[in-house]
């Protein structure tokens, strides 16, 4: 589009809440993400990225932690299992503005206790209004997230309904819960029968 006309290129290019897409999955990932941190001046940043590789990760984490304080949407999938390496380098991280954390784990390393890596900056997220972890074995206990409303959560792991009622305890907004438990829960064992019990 920005090869159109001079006027067509001028507008696009000085409209900077056109550029708040930040996709890394794309091949053209880093480099297309510098463009429009650019462009896209204070505006808050949606970001994007499908790590398949170490060396990805690496490449993102360098422009993404420069740039944490505008991220108001962070989309991670990690298809390798340094997911918890990544995790941990934001947990310093000053990230006052996130509205919306998704978070996919591949499922084959979803036996992987997350807990004390997912701590992004350090637990506090107080704009945060959507969070959805797939694949994540994580116990949620250091999680106060006053503002959420959304919450979409799917797990191959057994996960404890203490943890989770507490949880949502602690997230007072809640208008929309949605879990998935992709495993088969240990049914209850019936006691067994007194065999000195009377005859009916």
């Amino acid at each position: 589009m920005t090869h159109v006309c001079r006027r067509w290129r001028d507008t696009l290019l000085s409209t900077p809440s056109l550029w708040t897409q930040l996709d890394f999955s794309l091949s053209s990932g880093t480099q297309q993400a510098e463009s429009f941190l650019r462009l896209s001046r204070d505006q808050l940043l949606d970001v994007y990225q499908c790590i398949a590789r170490p060396d990805h990760a690496e490449t993102f984490l360098s422009t993404i932690l420069r740039n944490i304080s505008r991220v108001q949407r962070l989309d991670i999938t990690a298809l390798f299992t340094g997911l918890e390496h990544l995790l941990g380098n934001f947990e310093s991280a000053s990230a006052p503005e996130p509205r919306c954390l998704e978070i996919t784990n591949h499922p084959h390393y979803a036996r992987r206790d997350m807990s004390k890596y997912f701590k992004i900056s350090g637990g506090r997220l107080p704009k945060l209004s959507i969070l959805t972890l797939h694949h994540l074995h994580i116990n949620l206990r250091d999680f106060k997230l006053s503002s959420l409303t959304r919450f979409d959560f799917k797990t191959g792991t057994s996960t404890s309904v203490q943890d989770l009622a507490s949880f949502f305890a602690r997230c007072p907004l809640l208008e929309f819960i949605r879990i998935y438990l992709d495993y088969t829960p240990e049914q209850p064992t019936a006691p067994p029968a007194n065999e000195f019990a009377s005859s009916p």
